[in-house]
């Protein structure tokens, strides 16, 4: 009975995690549908996708939206028309996959708008010293004395406005700014940091722990394209990618003053761009009892993938679970960015099968610099873009005409000690344990010794059903009278005692099979 029990406990808690995986491989089949080139008809969802697809080991898919975004530009999307969310996804596929970025980091750079931040930024210098520091910026260099970490020309402060101590309004005017600050003279040990404020939080910005080091400030915010009027929506993509493309640039500031702290979207992805604490417990805080976040998809999706950042599994499985209720009889989630950025978030490590790529859909070689695989090139139709040495082994290449790119196959012997398969002829417990476990162990033996012990115990209850209890010859026994058929009633007579001599019975057949499987039982359970 124990062993049908065991069978059905494994089944029972097997089976939710086997329909997980299946719906994750039904949407991600939907998706690969909707774009088998990789393009997804939005420059937001091509994105999208190619990060959903890396994450759940699809990287040639994933590469080949990646490249589809580098064929239309290489610098902002949409071309000629560049918005920030879309570029700021754009700028998080290439990163993914290890694009060059420089055009789209160089983009952002130039797109920042001017903040009317109500926080304050301040320059703070630890040091029990007395000296002076040197602020160099825009041209412009200024002596700022400083006395055991005091300024005694901005009100005595430990912290140096530089929006009015350094020069009035200085900030106002200048979005991204960058100090050169110098305290070689207050000596070893001295340490710089940059400060923002906002009511009565603050948060450091940069530090140092040199006596001489860059600070930048970032007093700026992106609208829906290029200088156009801040909103929260774009800063929150563009923070995220950037922060992600290790870049200097950071709008998170201004997104502190500004976004929606009772929006579970835009909490969300001010944990994915701060990686703070605080977001973190505004955005558990929010999750509903069902797990969903305002009970959109959306929504959700982006939650759930801050929470998977995060590592807080409990919230994550919650919302996971939830998300996996909303998915469609198609595998979809609703449309694909929603599809994408679902499968993005609750990926979690389940075994998906990608079909192979075909090369009807690939693209002529497009000379940008980079062997494109998946999209078909190689050495033979693009030389431009590939050859031995571009860390890309294309298909014309291989481990002996290219070892730089191409790793060496390795082959493998049909049977060998780790292969989970004991070879009698070669193998035993003492050569291979891994392969060869000690007589009596492992599952199978355990099954055998099941059978056997099974095997004996009906053996056992035939011997005593149908052997012991057979009813024997009655004896006479003395003192009774018994009628013979002749009608002759016998006389007892006493019986003469004798000494009993120690016969050896003979074992019946049953017997000695019974013992003999209860020795191979023994033997197979040391």
């Amino acid at each position: 009975m124990k062993l049908p029990l065991v069978i059905l406990i494994v089944l029972v808690l097997t089976t939710p995690v086997f329909a997980q995986t299946q719906n994750l491989q039904n949407g991600f089949d939907w998706l690969i549908s909707q774009g088998e080139d990789g393009n997804f008809k939005s420059f937001q969802a091509t994105s999208i996708a190619a990060l959903a697809f890396k994450e759940a080991g699809g990287f040639d898919r994933g590469e080949l939206s990646a490249d589809y975004l580098l064929s239309v530009d290489d610098t902002c999307w949409p071309k000629e028309s560049c918005k920030v969310k879309d570029t700021s996804l754009g700028l998080l596929a290439l990163v993914s996959f290890s694009k060059n970025t420089d055009k789209t980091l160089t983009w952002f750079e130039q797109s920042q708008n001017p903040a009317s931040a109500v926080g304050d930024w301040y320059l703070e210098v630890i040091t029990a010293n007395k000296g002076s520091c040197k602020i160099s910026y825009n041209a412009v260099e200024k002596d700022i004395p400083v006395i055991a970490g005091s300024f005694p020309s901005c009100q005595n402060s430990t912290f140096f406005d530089l929006n009015s101590c350094l020069e009035p309004g200085l900030l106002n005017k200048n979005p991204s700014i960058e100090f050169d600050v110098d305290c070689t003279s207050l000596g070893a040990g001295t340490k710089l940091a940059m400060v923002y404020q906002t009511g009565n939080s603050y948060y450091l910005i940069s530090e140092a722990v040199t006596t001489k080091a860059l600070l930048p400030v970032s007093n700026a915010c992106y609208g829906d394209s290029a200088s156009s009027t801040c909103s929260v929506d774009p800063s929150l993509y563009a923070n995220w990618a950037l922060e992600k493309a290790n870049s200097q640039i950071t709008v998170l500031p201004w997104l502190e003053d500004n976004y929606l702290k009772t929006n579970a979207l835009q909490t969300a992805l001010m944990y994915l761009s701060s990686g703070s604490a605080d977001h973190l417990t505004l955005l558990k805080e929010m999750q509903a009892v069902d797990g969903s976040f305002d009970t959109d998809v959306l929504t959700t999706a982006f939650a759930t993938l801050a929470l998977k950042e995060s590592g807080s599994v409990q919230q994550f499985d919650s919302a996971k679970a939830w998300l996996l209720t909303k998915q469609r009889q198609d595998g979809s989630f609703g449309d694909v960015f929603t599809t994408a950025a679902v499968l993005y978030a609750i990926y979690d490590g389940e075994p998906i099968t990608f079909k192979a790529i075909s090369l009807g859909v690939t693209a002529v070689c497009d000379n940008d610099g980079v062997c494109s695989t998946s999209f078909g090139e190689n050495s033979i139709n693009c030389p431009a873009d590939c050859f031995c040495g571009d860390n890309r082994c294309d298909s014309t290449e291989s481990s002996s005409t290219c070892p730089a790119d191409c790793e060496p196959i390795e082959t493998t012997p049909s049977s060998f000690c780790g292969d989970n398969i004991c070879d009698f002829n070669n193998e035993d417990n003492d050569k291979c344990p891994a392969d060869c476990p000690a007589e009596g162990g492992g599952f199978w033996s355990f099954l055998l010794v099941l059978f056997i012990i099974l095997l004996v115990g009906g053996a056992i209850y035939i011997y005593f059903k149908f052997y012991r209890n057979k009813p024997l010859e009655k004896a006479v026994k003395p003192g009774k009278n018994i009628r013979l058929e002749t009608g002759v009633r016998p006389v007892y007579k006493p019986p003469i005692l004798t000494p009993k001599k120690m016969v050896r019975t003979r074992k019946s057949k049953t017997e000695l099979e019974l013992e003999k499987s209860l020795e191979e039982a023994r033997k197979l359970l040391k």
